[in-house]
């Protein structure tokens, strides 16, 4: 996707590449009429300087009475070329034309006609003293002009290439300079996403400012409306916690009416009820209000909870996390997506539990292995079913699994199952998360 600066810059461009070619083609049609107009003005100079030089005699001889100062005229093929015709017949002509027949040169109009050799010239003609029947016709070639204003246009496209240049360089350091705070309120923006802002900065620049009130407007109400879900949440939990209680006691070994049937409904109430309100506190923490979080901190304290929960078993643990890696999520979160994950781990657990954490492509990878029996590959490959649940699988409840998926998900992230590749067994579970 290109970006606006690229946009304008493109456009700057092309506007300035049809300007400099208008711009060439004007200077160069008014060259050629400057050119033209000097040509024709050197051309009847140089007419009426013939017309007094040469003379028809009584006998019906051309004399020159003076030599015309210009050589050209002395050149074969040179384009200058002057012919005296009397009649129908040409009595004197220039030794440029080499002796070739220019009965249609002289036997033209003023203006554009053809020279002995096939090239464009342009005439002119004049009478001639001592005889009404004589015509001088002079010629000047064409070609020189289009040559000239061909250079003359080349250069032009040169300069303005160079000046097109410098341009679109100038303006596009302009543009990028003037998108600077374009720039920087993107920038906050992504920071008050990350959490790293509480709201968006004035910039200064009242279009700017009105975009960073609206994003700060609706992080506020964003924020509000997730925190009125977490209340609700809350307050739903309460209110069936109680009854809850008091039907799973009853209907205990050794309640007042026991039956376990009712227990075993009561005990998946209360697991779906608690799986509900996880899922509705994931499900608030909306990205404008997380923070960033060191990952190292919170392994050590899953890895030390779940020690001291299964420290009978003596589980051997490696824990290989880079110090300084932070995550674009709270404390809480990672608390919760962990501490179930690391305590499943030991709790399948034959000898020993392998925690790994890497980073690539703006994400942290984080790996939990076991060395217990792991899962049926046929329950691996039903996962991506729908319908298929996390919580079906017997690995205690299948809670802790559940909600570290779906608050992986909230957050940018995936959780990942698969056994390991033989001759290890076990578990592996990779929790994908983005980086801070």
């Amino acid at each position: 996707m290109r970006s606006i600066e690229v946009r304008v810059a493109g456009l700057v461009a092309l506007g300035t590449l049809a300007a400099l070619i208008v711009f060439a083609w004007v200077l160069g049609t008014l060259a050629e009429g400057y050119a033209r107009r000097e040509l024709e003005a050197r051309l009847e100079r140089i007419a009426g300087d013939l017309a007094t030089s040469l003379v028809v005699n009584a006998d019906g001889t051309l004399e020159i009475l003076r030599p015309v100062d210009e050589i050209a005229f002395d050149r074969a093929r040179s384009g200058w070329y002057w012919i005296v015709r009397r009649g129908n017949a040409v009595i004197g002509q220039s030794r440029s034309t080499a002796g070739r027949n220019t009965v249609a040169l002289a036997g033209g109009r003023d203006g554009p006609a053809t020279g002995p050799f096939g090239e464009q010239v342009v005439t002119r003609q004049r009478a001639l003293a001592g005889t009404a029947d004589a015509r001088l016709f002079v010629a000047a070639p064409l070609d020189s002009i289009r040559a000239e204003v061909a250079a003359t246009r080349w250069l032009v496209f040169e300069i303005a290439g160079a000046l097109g240049a410098i341009l679109v360089l100038g303006t596009s350091l302009l543009i990028h300079r003037a998108l600077k705070p374009l720039r920087s309120l993107v920038g906050a923006i992504e920071d008050l996403g990350r959490g790293r802002r509480a709201q968006v900065p004035a910039t200064g620049i009242a279009n700017l400012d009105s975009v960073g009130g609206a994003v700060n407007r609706l992080h506020a109400a964003l924020v509000q409306a997730a925190e009125r879900g977490r209340e609700d949440a809350q307050n739903l939990a309460h209110a069936i916690r109680t009854p809850l209680s008091v039907i799973a006691l009853r209907s205990a070994a050794g309640g007042t009416t026991p039956d376990r049937e009712v227990a075993a409904a009561a005990d998946l109430i209360r697991r779906q009820v608690d799986r509900r309100l996880a899922r509705a506190g994931a499900g608030g923490r909306l990205a404008f209000g997380q923070r960033a979080t060191a990952l190292r901190p919170v392994l050590d304290d899953a890895v030390l909870v779940a020690s001291r929960v299964h420290g009978r078993r003596s589980i051997a643990v490696t824990l290989d996390a880079p110090g300084g890696l932070t995550v674009n999520a709270t404390r809480d979160d990672l608390d919760e997506i962990f501490g179930g994950l690391v305590d499943n781990a030991f709790r399948h657990a034959r000898e020993g539990v392998t925690i790994r954490v890497e980073e690539g492509a703006g994400l942290i990878h984080v790996a939990i292995c076991d060395d217990g029996p792991g899962i049926p590959e046929d329950m691996l490959r039903g996962l991506p079913q729908r319908g298929r649940r996390l919580d079906e699988l017997s690995l205690g409840t299948g809670l802790g699994l559940a909600i570290a998926r779906d608050i992986a998900a909230d957050i940018g992230g995936g959780l990942t199952l698969s056994n390991r590749a033989p001759p290890e067994t076990g578990l592996r579970v990779e929790v994908s998360l983005p980086a801070a």
